[in-house]
């Protein structure tokens, strides 16, 4: 059932996808609204520079009137970073403002990480090290023991709890694939690795403007094999969905994801087709043979029953 802190979280989630801050992703974690994941970049020419820092964000329905709880998942040293990955940041405590959101909380939290407080500590170690030896302070931030920093040549951080994975070809071009999604997103799409899987991935898409589809948030698992890019993954939707090419199990009828798949495609590019798909289908080659029936002799009909599917989206937890 939808509520204004979920109505107001759905906007915050499009908001971040369509236009994201250099250097962060974040979204609801499986069909939890009110949990979200989130991965903040090391900022370029810092000491924090290469590294993959996850945080989740746990919202109530107080939101936005409330701020949500929000802890470092990786491991952290930081003057402002209390050891459970708790921040200590104003805005997530007395100068909370119902204006703040997602994009806004994670884009002061990614500022924290190059201007902390020393004066303020929660991490009194750090903050003395910052305040007498930078020398020091930098050095501890590389440590081995901060196993999140991302060495980009040899290893793979997950965008949740994470350990490195040995690198294969695959995985190389899945990092880069990840890295471009979050850099240069396509408008509506959504998507990052799942768990410590590299080769598991969950993905949004947002129904497109001004079409029966808008308003719909319809998720998506794609699997890799090591055998990428030279085979595509097996995609499916998680979300109901009714359109003629999609088969009851979320499965998708799609030219790029069988015989005219090629090494040239990426996830952004396999996400930008599905997306293209729902507003473009192709009712010789149904899926779903009602929805193709429908598509092609009564157009009316067939978006009223798109429209019961975005629906039932917005609610599916």
């Amino acid at each position: 059932m939808s509520t204004p802190a979920r109505k107001r979280l759905m906007r915050d989630f499009r908001r971040l996808q369509q236009d994201p801050p250099a250097g962060i992703s974040g979204a609801p974690q499986d069909n939890n609204i009110m949990l979200w994941n989130a991965v903040i970049f090391g900022p370029d020419d810092t000491p924090w520079d290469g590294g993959t820092f996850k945080l989740t964000l746990q919202f109530t329905e107080d939101y936005p009137n409330k701020p949500p709880t929000v802890r470092f998942v990786s491991r952290m040293f930081h003057p402002n970073i209390y050891a459970d990955g708790s921040i200590c940041l104003d805005i997530l405590q007395n100068q909370w403002s119902p204006i703040y959101d997602a994009a806004a909380i994670l884009t002061s939290i990614q500022s924290l990480l190059c201007d902390p407080n020393p004066n303020s500590p929660a991490n009194s170690e750090a903050a003395r090290l910052f305040s007498e030896s930078k020398k020091e302070y930098n050095r501890r931030l590389f440590d081995k023991q901060i196993t999140t920093i991302c060495c980009k040549k040899v290893a793979f951080v997950s965008t949740k709890f994470g350990d490195f994975k040995m690198s294969t070809p695959a995985r190389k071009r899945l990092m880069r694939d990840f890295k471009r999604l979050q850099q240069d997103p396509p408008a509506g799409i959504s998507g990052a690795p799942q768990d410590n899987n590299i080769m598991l991935w969950n993905a949004v898409i947002f129904g497109p403007d001004d079409t029966p589809w808008d308003g719909g948030t319809f998720k998506l698992t794609l699997q890799f094999t090591e055998d990428y890019p030279n085979k595509p993954p097996t995609v499916r939707f998680v979300s109901r969905m009714f359109h003629p090419n999609i088969y009851a199990d979320g499965s998708i009828c799609l030219d790029i994801l069988q015989n005219q798949w090629s090494p040239i495609y990426d996830a952004a590019a396999i996400l930008t087709s599905i997306q293209s798909l729902l507003c473009d289908p192709n009712p010789n080659s149904p899926a779903n043979s009602e929805a193709a029936r429908l598509f092609s002799e009564s157009k009316r009909e067939y978006n009223r029953r798109v429209r019961e599917i975005v629906e039932q989206s917005w609610t599916a937890d």
